[in-house]
């Protein structure tokens, strides 16, 4: 048995809220969001057939509306050049491993045993 549209709406605001926010990292388009999700939700509320339909329904309208506005307006995570590292300079342990092992992995594959 579904619980009421106003039980629905108090019991999973704050997850529609956190995949929107983490979506958009913006407190008031996550919000205004929010609300277009749970108008839909109660425009669609006939077709609800389980509390577990509700939640998967909830989550995949969610996120498709964020993923549509991010599209919309090209919203990207911003990193300031102080906080990202210059790529020549930047070299990693893993990354010399690997380069080690394809180097050795072409020099086999070549049939050559060299120095």
């Amino acid at each position: 048995m579904l619980p009421t549209f106003a039980e629905t709406v108090e019991t999973h605001k704050a997850m529609v809220y956190s995949i929107l926010w983490h979506f958009l990292r913006d407190r008031s388009l996550a919000e205004e969001l929010a609300q277009e999700v749970f108008l839909e939700l109660y425009q669609n509320w006939k077709s609800v057939k389980s509390p577990r339909h509700l939640v998967f329904w909830l989550r995949r309208v969610t996120t498709h509306r964020a993923i549509d506005l991010v599209r919309k307006r090209k919203i990207r995570p911003k990193t300031s050049l102080e906080e990202s590292g210059e790529p020549s300079t930047v070299k990693t342990q893993i990354g010399t491993v690997t380069q080690v092992t394809l180097h050795q992995g072409c020099r086999n594959i070549n049939g050559k045993k060299q120095q």
